[in-house]
């Protein structure tokens, strides 16, 4: 009972700053205005402030705790996409923040330049590369369309194929530019080129150190969202 207490409480610590964790949120309500909501073409709700289209059908009523946990843990190996790029929180008495705190939060680097369609994202929570592709998005704020294509996956994962000619995960396509691509590298630096200041942060771009902590986050997950169940129900209507 004390080991399932300390989890629980690990978990709860943990989600705060967990980017894909249970009950992600972002620094203040003033930086969600555009949300790094994923919009999903099911219109199933996921976690927090994110929509997916769902692979794997309806989710459990109840709560893993060891999913939970694994998750925030997995989180704090790469905490920097808790938050906007250039994220600054300063004592301010004049001002108070969604939780009634004197505390103004803001970012010094967060472009204005918006994508006017939705990027649209093919990937898979186990695939390291894929990771590293969201902390891209959520540093940036961005809106995408995340379609999730574990392996035996039937619902997106022959889209890839159609467009790029193999299956290889993350795909970003961007419909604003005509931008698409699968190697991660390329993915984030066109993100930070196009939708930021032009300079990806040195947790992205540290090479075999980033490969390695992003490798291992997933490996803490034991492979959560590697490939899709079996039986899966229809896919949900188009909206």
């Amino acid at each position: 009972q004390r080991f399932a207490a300390a989890l629980c409480l690990l978990a709860c610590l943990a989600s705060p700053v967990s980017s894909f964790a249970p009950t992600s949120i972002l620094p203040s309500a003033a930086l969600r205005s555009r949300g790094v909501a994923a919009v999903a073409r099911s219109g199933q709700v996921a976690h927090g402030v994110r929509r997916v289209a769902m692979e794997g059908g309806v989710g459990r009523s109840s709560i893993d705790v060891l999913d939970a946990v694994t998750s925030g843990i997995a989180s704090m190996f790469r905490p920097t996409s808790a938050f906007v790029s250039g994220y600054r929180a300063q004592l301010d008495q004049s001002y108070k923040n969604t939780f009634d705190l004197p505390l103004r939060e803001f970012s010094e680097s967060l472009p204005t330049n918006r994508p006017q369609k939705t990027l649209e994202l093919y990937e898979f929570e186990a695939c390291p590369f894929c990771r590293k592709v969201r902390e891209a998005i959520t540093m940036l704020d961005i809106d995408v369309i995340v379609y999730p294509c574990p392996k035996d996956g039937v619902r997106y994962r022959g889209d890839v194929v159609s467009r790029g000619g193999k299956a290889q995960f993350p795909y970003l396509v961007d419909s604003n530019t005509g931008f698409e691509a699968y190697e991660s590298d390329d993915i984030v630096r066109y993100l930070f080129q196009t939708y930021g200041d032009g300079i990806v942060p040195l947790e992205l771009a540290a090479g075999p150190l980033t490969t390695a902590s992003v490798a291992l986050a997933s490996a803490l997950r034991r492979g959560k969202g590697g490939k899709a169940e079996s039986n899966l129900p229809p896919p949900p209507p188009q909206p």
